[in-house]
């Protein structure tokens, strides 16, 4: 895996994970790892990922997955669970 050094969310170097400022706007306040549970050569998570991107619509060019914080984890939604806003607006 390749080493993280720079804030994955303010991409300010100097940060092998989230920036103190990208927390508190991202995740108010809450300490959560930037890798992403998602295991793309697994066929049950390939599956997971397309029925995931069937249950929401945002805009824009690249793809979209509906994710939840789980003890400190990103991690796919499942169906019917409410997923979380990984964005809000700095105050």
């Amino acid at each position: 895996m390749k080493a993280i050094n720079v804030c994955p969310s303010t991409l300010m170097t100097g940060f092998s994970d989230y920036s103190p400022r990208a927390i508190k706007i991202l995740f108010d306040g809450a300490h959560v790892s930037p890798i992403i549970g998602i295991n793309f050569e697994s066929e049950h998570d390939q599956q997971q990922a397309l029925e995931n991107m069937k249950n929401m619509s945002i805009s824009g060019a690249q793809e979209k997955f509906s994710a939840v914080i789980d003890n400190g984890s990103i991690r796919l939604s499942n169906k019917w669970e409410q997923a979380t806003c990984l964005w809000k607006y700095p105050k």
